[in-house]
């Protein structure tokens, strides 16, 4: 595959770019433009790759030359339940749930507190959550990291070469 330079000059010999001696705001014009059209055609080109992705998985289909990798990213949380058994004083200082819930719970503009207050700690209690920056702000990080889990999200998923083509 080409450089991104190699297919920005592509695009120039298709597309001539003005020179910015003789036209700065021009030449700034181009970039800009093209600029646009090269994001555009990215999220096409994702589309597409999206779609024959799916194709590859629904059809089964197999290759001697490329592999389908998914690569699991870590996602580190806290464990709000050990922490609220473990340490219930921290848990009650750093516990709060997402806005979302809040207002599914009480309204818009109430917060943690007021839920808690209104719906009850219990109705609350599978919606909260702790931050892990305020968990490590509240203990040392050594005590803290007692209670961090890390669970492993899809990355994206790409295309890659197992064999180098004959040339």
């Amino acid at each position: 595959m080409k450089l991104a330079s190699e297919l920005l000059d592509c695009v120039a010999a298709a597309y001539p770019c003005p020179a910015v001696e003789a036209d700065a705001y021009a030449s700034a014009y181009w970039h800009q433009e093209v600029g646009y059209l090269l994001t555009a055609a990215a999220e096409l080109l994702n589309a597409r790759h999206q779609e024959i992705l799916q194709m590859i998985e629904d059809e089964h289909l197999v290759s001697d030359v490329f592999s389908i990798q998914t690569p699991a990213v870590p996602v580190r949380f806290v464990d709000g339940a050990a922490l609220r058994a473990a340490l219930p004083a921290v848990y009650d200082a750093v516990v709060r749930i997402r806005a979302t819930d809040a207002e599914r719970f009480v309204g818009r503009r109430k917060l943690y507190e007021l839920s808690r207050e209104i719906a009850g700690a219990d109705r609350l209690r599978s919606a909260e959550f702790v931050n892990l920056g305020d968990l490590f702000r509240e203990l040392p990080a050594n005590e803290a990291e007692a209670f961090v889990r890390v669970r492993y999200k899809p990355g994206k998923t790409t295309v890659v070469r197992v064999l180098e083509e004959e040339e």
